[in-house]
């Protein structure tokens, strides 16, 4: 696997957090028929430093129990997740797929099709999702800067990726 020696990254397609063995092993299994390259990561350890696998641009495969310690760690709801388990999902599996926003749940070895069919779509290059706020004043002095002063502020400490511009070609107020 090809490493950017700059960012760190790979050039996997997929990551993955999965922390029963065989079932492991059956999603690289099912990743090579679907020529997909899967980097393994565990969400499970070091929850604070999961965030950046978080926010990898591809699909991201994760058990019960990464679902799990993602929620509780607050983790946003992102496209690309997929629930892989090894029997029949239960309804604290659906309950946490649900939660998470994931797109599908698989059961394996029954949805092997399912996941070769979603591993060989093409892969987003970014994570995408975001969206755009606009604050405009109605006159000089109405508050407008402060007020999306205050909103990006609010964002940020919710944990989103936030970026404020200044477009007013006469100088904020």
């Amino acid at each position: 696997m090809k490493t950017d020696p700059i960012s760190r990254r790979t050039n996997a397609n997929a990551s993955m957090s999965i922390d029963h063995h065989g079932l492991r092993q059956d999603v690289y299994r099912i990743a090579a028929a679907a020529d997909c390259v899967v980097e393994e990561q565990n969400l499970l350890v070091g929850i604070g430093s999961a965030r950046p696998i978080w926010e990898f641009p591809g699909i991201i495969l994760i058990d019960f129990f990464s679902a799990e310690s993602a929620l509780a760690a607050g983790f946003p709801r992102r496209p690309g997740v997929v629930l892989v388990t090894a029997a029949s999902p239960t309804l604290d599996d659906w309950r946490t797929a649900t939660a998470l926003g994931a797109e599908h749940v698989v059961s394996l070895p029954s949805d092997e099709d399912t996941l070769v069919r979603i591993l060989g779509e093409p892969v987003a290059t970014s994570p995408g999702g975001g969206g755009v706020i606009v604050v405009v004043g109605a006159r000089g002095g109405a508050g407008a800067s402060t007020f999306a002063a205050a909103l990006g502020l609010c964002s940020s400490r919710t944990g989103q990726r936030t970026l404020m511009v200044e477009a007013d070609r006469y100088g904020s107020g």
